[in-house]
Parts: C-alpha cells; structure tokens; sequence
C-alpha cells in the first residue's frame, strides 16, 4: 500500500528529535528535558516502557514505526508488541537471543518480555511495531480466536499467567502477500479511523492471527529439548495442533505413543509450556466444544456433556462452573 509505505518513510518525531539534537544515546532523551522519556523507570536496570509512552488513553490498539535511527536500550513494556520487518531485514535480541529477521518475519512479544532491535540491514529498511493493551483481547475478541489455538494460548497465557511471562512466538511466512495485506489493513484503519474502523481492525487481526497459524502448521525447527532417555523431539506446534484435533479421540498415552515419547514427558512439556497438564487441556478444549453447543444448538444439558467427553454430568457442572462462573443452564440463558 503505498500510501502508508510513504508515512513510514518519514521520520517520526522520536527520529526527528535525534537528529536535530544529535542525539546518538536513549538516555541523552532524559537528559535534554523531553517530557515523553521521562515516564520511564528502571526495574534491575532494564527500561519499562509504559503503554501511555506511546497510546492515547482510550486506544487499546495502535502502531508505530520503530525509529531505527536511534539505538535503543534493553527494555521491556506492559504491553503485547507485534514487530513486523515490513521493509529489509534487521536484528534483535530477544531474551539474551539474537533473533536475525528477514523481510516479512515477525514476532509476538510477551507482555515484559527483554528485548531490543541492535541493527537493520539498510538505512531503508523498515519495521512496524503493532502494540495491544491487555483490555484488546476482551471476551468477544477471544471468543473469535477460539480456532486458533496456538496464538489463543499464548495471549491467555500472557494475559493471566504471571509466572509464564516472558516469552514470545516467531513466525517467518516469507513475503506472504497475505499477512502483509492484512498488517496493512489494520494500520490503514487505526491511522484513518473512520466508522466501523475498530471491527475492521479486530476483523483484520483474526485474519492475520489465522493466517500465521497457517504459515507453522507444518514447522520443525520450533521443538522441545528432547531429554536423554527421549528418542525423538516434540514439535511445540505439532503437539498442541495435534491435541487439539484429537481431544476427544486419543488419551495421553496414545498420544505419547503418535510422537514416540513418554506420557510423563508429555505432561512435562505442556505444563513447561502451556502451564496446563494434558487432562486440563483437554477438558478445556471440551468445555469450549460445549459452550459452542449450548449456544448453537437445541440438545439438552445432559445431552451437550454426553457429545462432549463427559460421562459424569456432575463433574460437567462442576467444571463448566469453575470455568465459566455459570452453570451451562444459566450460560445458555445468557
């Protein structure tokens, strides 16, 4: 779109600053009085970058141009951050990890994930961050990713799971016409607001969620450390994508026996990962299986619990309750 590849060409006013002030260090921001710098505290040295640094109040979507010409600090942000290489390749550190992007590639940052871009190919290049407060993924946003399990994973895990914070997700789709058109679409919404923009943007960004999913369906490269006694490693996707498909078919042990490793070792990794066992995965994916019932159909209670793996319809009630904080009566009510 060449309308916003324009705006991203211009400097923005962090770059603009730099340069008329020849600033070469992010701390010197501080130290020539710039009031947008002066929101950020320290925490065992690493830079917390808050959402107000860069969102208006009432946004809980935006974007930004990373200003490649300024060198930037290890930081961390209370945020989710999409990094998007929209023009050239370019470097950055993610955890202590040098992750090298090609034109195209993208990750998904962790709310307080340490991170930082250390270099760009090309004084052209160009990345695009796509920032998201934790209140965007309200109920009915995550509702529309319930397909997308991987990605669905990863938010709630970023949203509600303290002890899991930290990590984030690398996807490398190439020049998928796809994925850019959609980054596009989103940003060409937020940028013109007009009516309807926000369910566009929501719109746009299961579309874009969806098709990453696609793009490491069939990924290897992304697997478990395989331990000593284990014969083969697990790809993370592969497993969760396989679980998913056959929740309501295949126990544990069949499961381990499909990837040729131990049922415990299984139960490991997920809960390493997912912070879930195997049985609390599945009986998640059930329960999810059941609300789409309850709202979809005329089966009775008892019904809808039989369809979805429950032969004890009072330990249905219990952990549809627990869940959902309603019993599937009073769910479908509502």
């Amino acid at each position: 779109m060449k309308e916003l590849f324009d705006v991203f060409k211009q400097l923005n006013d962090w770059e603009e600053i730099a340069i008329s002030l020849n600033i070469t260090d992010p701390a010197e921001f501080s130290e020539e009085g710039l009031s947008f710098w002066n929101n950020i505290r320290q925490e065992g040295g690493i830079s917390i970058l808050p959402a107000d640094l860069f969102m208006k109040a009432h946004e809980k979507i935006s974007f930004i141009k990373h200003p490649l010409l300024i060198p930037m600090e290890e930081h961390k942000h209370d945020f989710l951050e999409l990094t998007y290489a929209y023009k050239g390749d370019f470097t950055q550190i993610i955890n202590g990890k040098t992750v090298y992007m090609r034109e195209g590639d993208i990750t998904l940052l962790d709310l307080n994930i340490v991170h930082k871009i250390i270099e760009a190919d090309s004084k052209d290049s160009l990345v695009i961050n796509i920032l998201m407060k934790e209140d965007y993924f309200n109920e009915q946003l995550l509702m529309r990713l319930s397909q997308n399990n991987i990605i669905l994973e990863f938010i709630i895990s970023a949203l509600y799971r303290t002890s899991l914070k930290g990590n984030y997700l690398y996807f490398s789709p190439g020049k998928n016409h796809r994925v850019k058109t959609y980054i596009e679409s989103i940003i060409y919404e937020m940028k013109n607001n007009q009516l309807g923009a926000q369910e566009l943007i929501n719109c746009n960004t299961i579309m874009l969620f969806t098709e990453l999913m696609r793009t490491i369906k069939d990924e290897t490269s992304l697997t478990f450390e395989k331990e000593p006694h284990e014969k083969s490693s697990v790809s993370v996707f592969a497993l969760i994508q396989f679980i998913n498909e056959h929740f309501m078919d295949l126990s544990l042990e069949q499961t381990a026996k499909h990837f040729h490793i131990n049922p415990r070792y299984l139960t490991r990794l997920l809960k390493k990962y997912s912070g879930k066992g195997y049985m609390e995965m599945v009986q998640e994916l059930r329960l999810e299986k059941a609300v789409v019932l309850l709202q979809n159909s005329q089966l009775n209670i008892n019904e809808v619990a039989e369809k979805c793996g429950f032969s004890n319809i009072n330990n249905f009630y219990k952990l549809f309750k627990k869940r959902y904080n309603k019993t599937p009566k009073e769910y479908r009510k509502a």
